[in-house]
C-alpha cells in the first residue's frame, strides 16, 4: 500500500437548507468535531468554506476521508445534511502558493454576476453562462477605464490571453458535460487569482485578463495563473493535471483592445508551439501561425462581440437536455440579437425519409406570422425541397434574399401574405449527419453575411452535440435500466462504485435486506451499515484494491432490517470502459448460515475436546507420514500440553523395544480400512517415564472430516503393574509350593 501523504482538502458547503444562519457556537463545534483548521463564512451567510489537513495515500482517498468526517460531524451535532457545492484537494505547497497569490492581489474585485438585475437576456449578453465571467463587451468597458487611469498615473498594464492546452482531449475523454465542469472549476481558480483585475471569457477555453505590469507584474501574474491551472482537478474519480499557455501584450497610452488581443493571441500561439504550459510576450518579429479562433479574436470589435454573443447562446443551449429545448434557446437568442423576425426548427424524422416540422418556434414582433407558420407546421419536406430541404441534402448553410422567388414552396402564398422577404437555414450536425435544420425568416431583403453563416454553422455543430448527448444519454438510460432490472432480479447483493470508495448503486436485494432505501447507501453511506468492528478493515481492503485496481474479497457483518447483523461475502471486480478504469461492481451473498454452522462445528469441537480431555481414552490422529495431525489426550494421561505435539513424528514417543509392533500395526492399518487388531506398547511420558497403552489403529483416510489414521488408546500401566505383581506373587507362591513339596518329600524319605 502507498505511504500516506499530507493533503489540504477544501470543501465549500451550503448551510442550513431552511435558510437559518449558523451561529458562531455551532461553527466552533463543527471545527472541533471535524478537527479542521478553519471554517469560513463566505459572502453568502449560509455558505461556508471548510479547510482540512488530511493524511492519506491519494487525493481521492483524502477527499473521501474529508467528506466522511464532514457527514459524521453533522450527524453528531444533530444538524441537517448540507450539500457540498465544490471540493478541491491540493498539496500544502500548492495551497500556500495559491493563498500567497491571492493575498497579493489588489483589493478591488470585479463586480459579481448581477443576479436578479434585469432579465435573463440582458445577463446573457454581458455575462458568460458557464463561468459567470463578463463577456468581451463588458470587459472592454472596464479595461478602457483602467487603461485611462493608468495613462494618467504612468502605470504599465498588460493584456493576457490564457488558452487551456489540449482541452479538446478532455472533452473527448470525459464528455462535454464533465468538460464544462472542469472548465468551470478552472474558471473558479482564475477568479481567485484575478479577482483584482478585469477578466472575461473570450470563447471556449480561452480567457483574457488586464493586469498591472509594474515591476514585472505580468510575468509574476502569469506564473500564478499557470500554477493555479496545474493543481489537479478531481472529476469522475480521476485527478486531471491540466496546463495552459498565456500570451502577453503590453498596453500603452495608445491602447487598442483588438490590436492587443491580436498580439496576445499571437503570443499564445508561440507558447503552444514551444510546448505549452508557459507564458510568452508578443514579439512583432515572430511569425506565428494562428488558428481560425485567433483570427476571429483579431477582428473588428462589432464582429467579435457578435461572435461571442452567438457562441454564448450555443453554450447556454448546450446545457439543455434535448435538441428541442436547446434549439428554443438558440432561436430566442439569435432573433433577439440579430433582428431576424422569426425562427423555426426542422427535425429529420426517424429513418431519415423526411424533414419534419417541429413545434419549436420563436417569433418577434406583434404578428405571429399566422397562416405561414400554420402551413409550415402542417407539411414535412422531402430531401432537396425548399430552403430547409436543400440544407438537409447539402449539409451546408443556405441564404435567400428573395423568398418570394422560391417557387417550389407549397406555402409560398402564406409567406407573401406575412411579408417575408429573406430566409436563412443552417444544418444541425451530429458528426457529419444532418439531424435537423434551423430556419430564420425576415421581412427585409437581407444580403448574405459570411461571418453570420460561419458562426451559425458552429452553433449548428454545438446543437448537434446536444443531439448526440441526448441520444447517448437515452442509450445510457436504457442500458442502465436493463442493468438495474437485471441486478434487481438477482438473489444476491449488487453494489457499484466509481473511481472512489463512494457507492453509486445498490440493488433491490440490498434494500430488502437492510430495510433502507438505496439513497442511504450512496456515497459513504454503505459503510455506516457495516458492523462498527468491521468498518475499518472493510474500508482498508477496498482502498488498497482501489489503489491497485485489483479484485478483492472480504467478509463482514451487515445490519439487517431488524437491527441484527448478518455475515456477507463480498467479491468485487474492477470495471473498465474503453480501457479506462471506471470503478467496481461488487456482488455479495449472505453467508450467515455458513458462519453459524462453522461456529457450531467449532463449539462441537470444543465440547468434544473438553470431553475427550476428561475421559480415560486417548485419541491421536496421524497422517500417512506418521506425523501427529491432532490429539485429544486426557489432562492427566501423558503430561503433554494440548496441541504441543502436533506435527511431531509419532514413533518418536514409542519405546525402542516396541517400535517393531507399532510399525507392523501402522502398515496393517494403511492397507486395511477400518479398525485393526489391538496391540500394546510403551509411550514416553512428559516426565521421561514410560506408560503402557493398549492401542487400536483405525484407518479413516477416506473420511473427509478426518483424513488420517486414528489411534484410540487406554492407559494399562496400572494393569501392567498389577499383572507384574500378580506374576511375582504367583512366582513366590510357586516357589513356596516347591519348597513345601521338597520338604514333604524329605520327610517321607526319613
Amino acid at each position: 500500500m502507498l505511504e500516506d501523504e499530507t493533503w489540504i482538502v477544501l470543501l465549500e458547503a451550503a448551510g442550513d437548507p431552511l435558510g437559518t444562519p449558523i451561529d458562531s457556537d455551532t461553527l466552533r463545534q463543527l471545527v472541533a468535531a471535524m478537527a479542521c483548521e478553519q471554517i469560513l463564512a463566505l459572502q453568502n451567510p449560509n455558505r461556508y468554506a471548510i479547510q482540512l489537513r488530511v493524511a492519506s495515500a491519494s487525493p481521492a482517498e483524502a477527499l473521501f476521508s474529508a467528506t466522511a468526517r464532514w457527514s459524521e460531524a453533522l450527524r453528531r451535532l444533530g444538524l441537517s445534511p448540507w450539500p457540498l457545492h465544490r471540493s478541491e484537494v491540493v498539496t500544502p505547497e500548492e495551497f500556500n502558493r495559491d493563498r500567497d497569490a491571492t493575498s497579493q492581489a489588489a483589493s478591488s474585485p470585479s463586480p459579481p454576476f448581477p443576479r436578479g438585475e434585469g432579465d435573463d437576456l440582458l445577463r446573457s449578453a454581458f455575462y458568460d453562462s458557464l463561468t459567470g465571467f463578463p463577456t468581451l463587451a463588458l470587459f472592454r468597458d472596464r479595461a478602457q477605464g483602467l487603461a485611462a487611469s493608468a495613462a494618467q498615473t504612468g502605470r504599465r498594464l498588460a493584456l493576457l490571453v490564457l488558452d487551456i492546452d489540449n482541452f479538446g482531449a478532455v472533452n473527448r475523454d470525459l464528455g462535454f458535460i464533465y468538460g464544462d465542469r472542469v472548465l468551470a472549476e478552472l474558471a473558479g481558480r482564475l477568479a481567485k487569482v484575478t479577482e483584482a483585475w478585469p477578466v472575461a471569457r473570450l470563447a471556449g477555453d480561452r480567457f483574457v485578463v488586464l493586469v498591472d505590469d509594474g515591476g514585472g507584474g505580468a510575468d509574476l501574474f502569469t506564473r500564478r495563473l499557470l500554477d493555479a491551472i496545474r493543481v489537479p482537478v478531481l472529476v469522475k474519480g480521476r485527478a486531471l493535471v491540466i496546463t495552459a499557455s498565456v500570451g502577453m501584450a503590453p498596453v500603452d497610452m495608445s491602447y487598442d483592445l483588438d490590436e492587443r488581443l491580436a498580439h496576445a493571441a499571437a503570443a499564445v500561439g508561440a507558447a503552444k508551439e514551444a510546448g505549452g504550459d508557459q507564458g510568452r510576450w508578443y514579439d512583432a518579429g515572430e511569425n506565428t501561425a494562428r488558428s481560425g479562433q485567433d483570427r476571429v479574436t483579431e477582428s473588428v470589435p462589432e464582429r467579435l462581440a457578435y461572435v461571442m454573443l452567438l457562441e454564448g447562446a450555443a453554450l447556454a443551449a448546450n446545457e439543455s437536455p434535448s435538441l428541442e429545448e436547446a434549439s428554443a434557446i438558440v432561436l430566442q437568442r439569435v432573433t433577439a440579437h440579430t433582428g431576424w423576425r422569426g425562427g423555426h426548427l426542422w427535425v429529420v424524422a426517424a429513418g431519415g425519409t423526411r424533414l419534419e416540422p417541429s413545434g419549436v418556434w420563436h417569433v418577434s414582433g406583434p404578428e405571429p406570422m399566422g397562416r405561414f407558420r400554420k402551413q409550415r407546421e402542417g407539411r414535412p419536406l422531402g430531401i432537396g425541397e425548399g430552403l430547409a430541404g436543400g440544407v438537409w441534402r447539402s449539409g451546408h448553410p443556405a441564404w435567400t434574399a428573395e423568398l418570394a422567388a422560391e417557387g417550389n414552396w407549397a406555402d409560398q402564398e402564406a409567406a407573401t401574405e406575412a411579408g417575408l422577404a429573406s430566409a436563412v437555414a443552417f444544418p444541425v450536425l451530429a458528426g457529419s449527419t444532418v439531424v435537423g435544420v434551423l430556419e430564420f425568416y425576415d421581412t427585409r431583403p437581407i444580403a448574405p453575411d459570411e461571418s453570420f453563416l460561419t458562426v451559425m454553422a458552429a452553433v449548428g455543430a454545438q446543437l448537434g452535440r446536444v443531439f448526440e448527448r441526448s441520444a447517448a444519454a437515452a442509450a445510457l438510460a436504457r442500458s442502465e435500466e436493463r442493468y438495474r432490472m437485471l441486478a434487481d432480479s438477482l438473489p444476491s447483493f449488487v453494489w457499484a462504485g466509481g473511481r472512489t470508495a463512494a457507492c453509486t448503486f445498490v440493488n433491490r436485494r440490498w434494500q430488502e435486506y437492510t430495510g433502507r432505501p438505496a439513497e442511504d447507501a450512496y456515497g459513504d453511506g454503505w459503510l455506516d451499515m457495516i458492523h462498527p468492528d468491521d468498518q475499518s478493515r472493510c474500508l482498508s481492503t477496498y482502498l488498497v484494491a482501489l489503489e491497485r485496481r485489483e479484485p478483492y474479497e472480504m467478509e463482514y457483518r451487515l445490519r439487517r432490517f431488524d437491527g441484527t447483523y448478518g455475515w456477507i461475502l463480498d467479491r468485487a471486480s474492477p470495471v473498465y470502459e474503453s480501457g479506462v478504469f471506471a470503478g467496481y461492481v461488487r456482488g455479495g451473498i449472505d453467508v450467515t448460515e455458513r458462519h453459524r454452522a462453522e461456529l457450531e462445528r467449532h463449539n462441537e469441537g470444543r465440547r468434544f475436546r473438553a470431553l475427550a480431555e476428561t475421559a480415560d481414552v486417548m485419541i491421536i490422529v496421524v497422517g500417512t507420514d506418521r506425523t501427529i495431525l491432532d490429539e485429544f489426550l486426557p489432562i492427566s494421561s501423558l503430561g503433554y500440553r494440548p496441541g504441543a505435539e502436533r506435527g511431531q513424528a509419532g514413533s518418536h514417543y514409542v519405546h525402542p523395544d516396541d517400535v517393531p509392533v507399532t510399525n507392523a500395526a501402522f502398515h496393517d492399518a494403511l492397507t486395511h480400512p477400518g479398525p485393526g487388531e489391538p496391540y500394546e506398547c510403551r509411550v514416553r511420558h512428559a516426565d521421561g517415564s514410560w506408560v503402557w497403552l493398549r492401542v487400536v489403529a483405525n484407518n479413516m483416510l477416506d473420511d473427509p472430516l478426518v483424513r488420517g489414521i486414528v489411534y484410540t488408546a487406554t492407559d494399562i500401566t496400572r494393569f501392567k503393574a498389577l499383572q507384574r505383581e500378580l506374576e511375582a506373587t504367583d512366582h513366590r507362591l510357586q516357589e513356596a509350593e516347591d519348597r513345601l513339596r521338597r520338604a514333604q518329600d524329605e520327610l517321607g524319605r526319613r
